[in-house]
């Protein structure tokens, strides 16, 4: 009646009885038949005689002790679990067929052994628990991160063998058990004596019943990856200092205080503040380097800068533009007074003995200012105004300051209504527009025609832009001012065609101007009662004017360019205009701001900007306008740099439409 097989065999291994159950047995597995009376375990089971069976009975008829034996039955593939007991003349075996069992634990040997194969090629640490966080299997990697002995981990809990590592097992566990996937962020642990930096993911496994069987864990060492990233990091840190600092004194270059210079007026005009620029120049530095050397010019540039540094305050802006070329931005100030005190604390600084390497050496320092918004509301505006003021100091005498004064316009601004000042001068002709010829670099022949407005004033003479047109933009005289250039210049240009000169003419827009939902509507009366073709009409906008209006520029730039217009954006390189926007603008020409060519012969920063802004041009199919060009040898630089049009001194300066002619005739500056 027991459930197991039972044998009972003789000394001589003869088959005295069996079961029933162990007959089963032995007709399923291995076909057995007929009566056991007589019969030899070798015929009841073949095979026996070869298996661990035979030998443990042997063993138990030797020493009269039982004995328990795991034995394949070669050739049957048949697995037999037995007892074995001694009897009075031979041996009682009680015996189970044990193959499925032994079948399915081969194979799940085998897939233990695939599945260690497969995990430890995996690239991260990998480890498998059961649902009680005891480890099952992990792969090399695990061990190799966790510094792990092979075998130490498997059967105990994760808890015990890395402490600390995740914070709540059990909600873990509970997370996970719902289908989510438990992901840290990075976190430094102790490994071995060493921080590593370790990302956590668990996530469940189930068997074939969709039971939870365990959970897999995954641990992501990013601490080489940090590393790489710090290092990628310090060194795009150290490219943009490099690209918006001067590489000599630390100080911000001129991309630099171009875009602080643009911010610093933006929150002038929100505040209702004024800022005050100012143009600094050594008096006496290019004597220091070709007496001392160039190392010992350095030193005194670097000191100089310690100097300024000291002279403003931390919200101000100290810059480097080239050569002994700085320029301070004081932010926020109520008077012009405030400029004067700290241009007078710089002159004074400056003009102190200066201890470079043995040689005590001195200079001096002439500087310009310029004040927003009375001399200009724009970076391009204002850069000019202090630059010609810092010339003016130095022609003065040097070793002082001076403010920009273009003409002596103290009766202009006290005039008790400006707008009709303005008005009655377009009536009595007192403005006229002044043309700069644009220069194919190839030909030498007039391409394009620039109208600068001017007006002669009866009683302050020839009054140019920066003037009148800052309060002229305050109030709505500028529309009429804006359409009087429009219309002139295309007027000029049509009887100019009509001469046999088929140039294109080019006008600047106001801000204001530019911001008017009637611009296209004036624009294209103009050209229908002037009867100038709209591709012979340039329009040229600052590039902070295009940039700070963004939510309006995109719809009017379009619209101007369904018109035929050559679109230009002036003073290009003042601002910083990402190029993902401005590929975004419909426009053709990049006007390079003439900053940037009045020291390209010997400014190696300068030359670069201006070789990256061509490159930039060229990629984007846009045309390049250099303006400022005044030397032979900065022509020559912008043309063998693929330079397309130029325009400056050089080639010509502004002049009335009479005389305007004698560009078309000549070509180029006798």
């Amino acid at each position: 009646r027991i459930s197991d097989g039972f044998l009972y065999i003789s000394n001589r291994a003869d088959v005295l009885y069996m079961n029933r159950h162990a007959k089963r047995i032995l007709e399923e597995k291995f076909e057995f038949s007929g009566s056991y009376d007589g019969q030899n375990m070798e015929s009841v089971m073949p095979g026996y005689t070869d298996s661990d069976l035979a030998l443990t009975v042997s063993e138990v008829l030797d020493s009269r002790r039982p004995k328990s034996v795991e034995t394949h039955i070669s050739g049957q593939n048949v697995w037999i679990a037995a007892n074995v007991y001694p009897a009075s003349n031979g041996v009682y075996v009680y015996f189970q067929d044990i193959s499925r069992q032994k079948n399915v634990t081969v194979k799940v040997q085998a897939s233990l052994s695939l599945l260690r194969q497969v995990i430890d090629t995996a690239p991260e640490a990998l480890a498998i628990t059961d649902t009680n966080w005891q480890y099952l299997a992990v792969n090399r990697s695990w061990l190799r991160g966790f510094k792990l002995e092979e075998g130490s981990t498997v059967g105990l809990n994760h808890g015990d063998v890395l402490p600390d590592t995740m914070a709540d097992l059990p909600e873990i566990a509970a997370r996970v058990k719902q289908g989510d996937v438990y992901e840290t962020a990075e976190h430094p642990y102790r490994v071995g004596g060493r921080e590593e930096w370790i990302r956590w993911r668990v996530r469940p496994w189930w068997d074939d019943d969709d039971h939870l069987s365990g959970f897999i864990i995954v641990a992501v060492f990013t601490t080489e990856q940090r590393k790489l990233q710090q290092r990628a990091e310090r060194q795009r840190e150290q490219e943009r200092r490099l690209a918006y600092h001067d590489a000599l004194t630390g100080l911000p270059n001129r991309q630099l205080f171009y875009d602080r210079l643009n911010q610093a007026l933006a929150q002038a005009y929100r505040n209702t503040d004024r800022v005050a620029l100012m143009f600094l120049d050594l008096d006496g530095f290019k004597g220091v380097n070709d007496s001392l050397g160039h190392d010992v010019g350095d030193m005194l540039l670097k000191e100089v800068s310690a100097r300024l540094l000291t002279c403003v305050r931390q919200s101000d802006t100290v810059a480097r533009l080239g050569g002994d070329e700085f320029t301070v931005i004081l932010n926020g100030i109520k008077t012009p007074d405030d400029a004067v005190t700290v241009a007078q604390k710089i002159i004074n600084t400056i003009d102190q003995p200066f201890e470079l390497g043995g040689n005590s050496v001195r200079v001096t320092t002439s500087v310009g200012i310029g004040i927003y918004p009375n001399d200009g509301s724009t970076a391009a505006d204002l850069t000019k105004c202090a630059d010609s003021a810092m010339y003016e100091a130095k022609q003065s005498g040097k070793n002082q300051f001076r403010f920009y004064t273009q003409a002596d316009t103290t009766q202009l601004k006290e005039e008790p209504d400006l707008q009709e000042r303005l008005r009655q001068a377009m009536k009595a002709n007192e403005l006229e527009l002044h043309y700069q010829p644009q220069i194919d670099a190839e030909t030498k022949n007039v391409v394009a025609v620039e109208a600068l407005l001017r007006w002669r004033h009866p009683d302050l003479g020839l009054l140019k832009p920066n003037d009148f047109l800052a309060e002229a933009e305050e109030h709505d005289v500028i529309f009429e001012l804006a359409e009087w250039v429009l219309r002139e210049a295309c007027t000029q240009n049509r009887a100019w065609h009509q001469e046999g000169h088929p140039v294109q003419v080019t006008v600047n827009l106001s801000p204001r101007q530019f911001r008017s939902k009637d611009l296209t509507d004036v624009i294209s009366r103009v050209l229908s009662e002037t009867g100038l073709e709209p591709k012979h009409l340039g329009l040229e906008m600052t590039e902070s004017l295009v940039i700070q209006n963004d939510s309006t520029t995109l719809d009017t730039l379009n619209k101007l360019k369904l018109m035929g217009l050559e679109l230009i954006i002036d003073d290009f390189g003042t601002s910083f205009t990402s190029m993902s926007r401005l590929k975004n603008f419909p426009v053709d020409t990049l006007k390079i701001h003439q900053s940037f060519v009045h020291g390209l012969e010997t400014n190696k920063e300068d030359q670069a900007i201006i070789k990256t802004i061509i490159t930039l041009a060229e990629n984007m199919n846009l045309n390049v306008v250099a303006e400022g060009v005044e030397k032979n040898e900065q022509a020559e630089f912008l043309i063998h740099n693929g330079c397309k049009r130029i325009q400056g001194f050089l080639y010509g300066q502004p002049v009335r439409p009479g005389k305007a002619t004698a560009f078309f005739n000549q070509g180029q500056k006798e």
